[in-house]
């Protein structure tokens, strides 16, 4: 069961369930009606304080209730959301927000001293927590709350009483920009990526089919806002009344205590997640109320999906991106059982497909453009034009999708294909194949590596608990393959400077790999180091081997 078509989710929730759980987190639980409520007081508090449609407001928040009411709150005032990592740096902020020029930003008293600094004089700062629009349930008022400039002005600046009538706000728009989601940055500067609400609901309507998500489910929320997994997770929601079980970041024993006690039945994991929670399970059989759990953000080795399923554990591998408002591809654990290396056929509605091995993507859920290709933000639309604010230079662009980007790349080609950067094959079957990073592909010695095989050989090895091999520069050879490896803690005791020894690799390597695949360079770690979405750094570690 879905709510019907409706410009506004988190509305048609309160309508459809009101009294349902939505939200439960450490500080207790809203029903849909409840945050509907907030939602609505956080909108008319943001239009009060001069937010208006075609303006964008950031938001400087952990994942939780906060974030999860911005989220619906900002678009009912014709606004989009900007949020921001809370793990990015000051000059990745500050370059951000001068991308963004959000009209206000949204913090929690946590966030308040880094986003005061970020916005500087320009805007409105927001601070959101227990006892404000988007805290409130019936907790203690401990930390304040309300509107004030970034320049410092007293707290409560938008007065009550001056404050609109709800019929006076614009609403959400379907078509417009609703969120715009910075992508990884991986291996560069972050972008952003505009996606409308018809986006979003594109994408989330078809992945509740393909996991069939009903009321009575509940999903592990540990997902940043500033990923698009983590804004997927909040409309999702809504979209189905599956409520939200909101924790600070994964931990394993946690997670398996409440799945045996039936908290939670769905969740979103990196590969590194899934391999810790079978670890923690030993053979064991996975917690009964466990219905579904997606796999994704960076390739799942196949022997670790086929362990997984033969223990029970309901694995639904899955590929997206931001560009397409998370998710493209998803399988189901039957489909992964007889297919382990794929990730399922695409969402209803998505187009693949493969041309010189780039994954190729069409379809509703592909995103309006990068931050660039649209107005300037900060101007206001009126009667279809574009209106720049006092001071502002009237932009070039107009309003809407598949503009220039920063740069002058564009989202998508003439005929609406949104180039992936992925390699990838599709099998008989329809199903998606991932293959690797076409950007992490090593050339050594003038033969091409795949990352991802190499990978693969050294993740079979008993000892090795995980492993990333990327390029470092070459003299000789261009670029030779070099690994950082994660050594299995549950094996014997070796050699620290050596432990899996450099013959017995060499001897493992043997007919696994041919010679110019096989790392000339291997050093062992005790934990990789990684990006805030859970992948593998591999920036950091092209850095570290080089």
């Amino acid at each position: 069961m879905t709510v019907s078509e409706t410009a506004d989710p988190l509305r048609a929730a309160a309508e459809a369930w009101p009294d349902r759980l939505a939200l439960a987190d450490g500080r207790g639980r809203r029903t849909w009606a409840e945050l509907d409520r907030d939602a609505e007081e956080l909108a008319l508090r943001l239009a009060g304080a001069g937010v208006a449609p075609g303006d964008r407001v950031a938001c400087l928040l952990p994942v939780g209730r906060e974030a999860a009411i911005a989220l619906h709150a900002v678009p009912r005032t014709g606004a989009s959301l900007a949020p921001l990592h809370p793990d990015w740096t000051e000059s990745e902020l500050d370059d951000y927000l001068r991308r963004v020029r959000p009209r206000a930003l949204l913090c929690r008293p946590a966030t308040e001293g880094r986003a005061a600094a970020a916005l500087r004089a320009s805007g409105l700062l927001v601070r959101l927590g227990p006892g404000t629009p988007a805290g409130r349930s019936g907790e203690a008022a401990d930390d304040g709350g309300g509107g004030t400039p970034a320049a410092g002005a007293a707290e409560g600046a938008v007065p009550a009483a001056e404050l609109p009538a709800a019929d006076d706000l614009p609403g959400v728009d379907p078509e417009a920009e609703h969120t715009v989601m910075a992508t990884s940055g991986t291996s560069g500067r972050p972008r952003g990526v505009r996606l409308s609400l018809a986006n979003h609901r594109a994408c989330q309507r078809a992945a509740a089919r393909r996991l069939g998500l009903e009321p009575e489910d509940r999903w592990l929320a540990t997902l940043s806002p500033a990923h698009v997994g983590g804004v997927a997770l909040v409309l999702r929601a809504a979209f189905t009344g599956a409520a939200l079980v909101v924790r600070d970041g994964f931990e394993t024993e946690p997670f398996l205590e409440a799945a045996e006690e039936g908290r939670i039945t769905h969740a979103s994991l990196v590969p590194t997640m899934l391999r810790r929670l079978l670890e923690a399970r030993g053979p064991e059989r996975a917690p009964e109320a466990l219905e579904g759990l997606l796999v994704g953000g960076d390739a799942a080795d196949p022997s670790l999906v086929t362990g997984a399923l033969e223990r029970g554990w309901p694995v639904c591998p899955t590929y997206g991106l931001t560009e397409a408002a998370s998710q493209v591809a998803t399988a189901t654990p039957e489909e992964a059982r007889e297919h382990p290396t794929s990730v399922g056929r695409p969402l209803d509605g998505v187009e693949v497909r493969i041309e010189r091995e780039e994954i190729l993507v069409r379809g509703p859920t592909v995103g309006l453009g990068y931050l660039g290709s649209e107005r300037a933000p900060g101007a206001v639309v009126r009667e279809g034009r574009v209106i720049p604010r006092q001071g502002e230079e009237e932009p070039g662009a107009t309003p809407g999708g598949g503009g220039e980007a920063e740069g002058g790349e564009p989202l998508v080609d003439g005929d609406g294909w949104l180039r992936t950067g992925d390699a990838g094959r599709l099998d008989d079957g329809g199903r998606l194949h991932v293959t690797g990073r076409l950007s992490e592909r090593i050339v050594t010695g003038g033969v091409t590596v795949d990352p991802a095989e190499v990978e693969r050989v050294l993740r079979a090895h008993p000892e090795v608990r995980d492993a990333c091999v990327v390029g470092v520069p070459d003299e000789e050879w261009g670029e030779r393959v070099s690994a950082a490896v994660e050594r299995d803690p549950s094996s014997p005791e070796a050699d620290p400077d050596d432990p899996l020894g450099r013959a017995e690799l060499a001897m493992w390597f043997g007919d696994r790999l041919a010679p110019a695949k096989r790392p000339r360079q291997v050093r062992f770690v005790e934990e990789l180091p990684r990006t805030p979405e859970g992948k593998p750094d591999r920036e950091a570690l092209r850095r570290w081997l080089g």
